[in-house]
């Protein structure tokens, strides 16, 4: 796992783990607009098959 593998490999600091759990946070913050853009395009899509 992401986050025991941050804590692991920098010797059982816990700063590793909590480095890698901003990481993931960021990374999820930066990719959500993303999909969820895609998500309403997929719906208009489909709204407009439906007509």
């Amino acid at each position: 796992p992401p986050i025991l593998h941050g804590f692991l490999t920098t010797g059982a600091n816990i700063m590793g783990a909590v480095s890698q759990a901003i990481a993931i946070v960021a990374s999820i913050l930066i990719y959500a607009p993303f999909l969820i853009a895609y998500e309403r395009y997929q719906n208009k899509q489909a709204a407009e098959a439906a007509e």
